[in-house]
């Protein structure tokens, strides 16, 4: 299932320490085959999104689904125009997210007006070295492997069916 990997560095502070401490980050942090073994739910939810995204998107730059963890219980957002009941589509799309939050790799949804869409996998802040871990999944125009503007140390892999999966160390600036 996995085509190709690529690691990357790109950074204004390229101090081997630096480096040093973020590929540490990234290599305790591997490719979660839960995500890889459920491709096939992603691509699901993504069809039916695109499927449905005009109602979804509307006139935004990007239809929003995120899902915030306060304790242990876990709740589902959707940043749409509020509505009295939830469209058939979306409860669909919502148990399939369910699906994917109970093994916890899922946080959030973004669909683009051109069918762009990530999945926030892991969003992570890491306090000793100013610096956020995030994993996402990919597929569409507007991602592509390699190098991101802002992004200092990350890794991606190509998964079937054009999907990018990318772990990626940025520093957070100002902590």
């Amino acid at each position: 299932m996995l085509l190709s990997s690529l690691i990357f560095f790109s950074s204004c502070d390229n101090s081997q320490e630096y480096i040093d401490e973020r590929t540490d980050i990234l290599n305790d942090n591997p490719f979660d085959e839960k995500v890889i073994n459920n491709i096939d739910t992603f691509e699901k939810i993504r069809n039916l999104l695109i499927k449905n995204k005009e109602e979804f998107v509307g006139k935004k730059e990007k239809g929003i689904i995120s899902i915030s963890r306060n304790g242990k219980k876990k709740s589902l957002r959707l940043h749409r125009k509020r509505v009295d009941s939830l469209p058939n589509y979306l409860k669909e799309v919502e148990l399939l997210v369910k699906k994917l939050r109970n093994e916890e790799i899922l946080q959030g949804v973004q669909l683009h007006k051109d069918s762009s869409i990530m999945f926030v996998i892991q969003s992570t802040y890491i306090s000793e070295y100013s610096s956020d871990l995030n994993k996402n999944l990919f597929k569409g125009k507007k991602f592509k492997l390699g190098i991101y503007k802002g992004i200092n140390v990350g890794k991606d892999t190509v998964l079937n069916n054009e999907w990018i999966y990318k772990i990626n160390v940025d520093r957070r600036y100002g902590h």
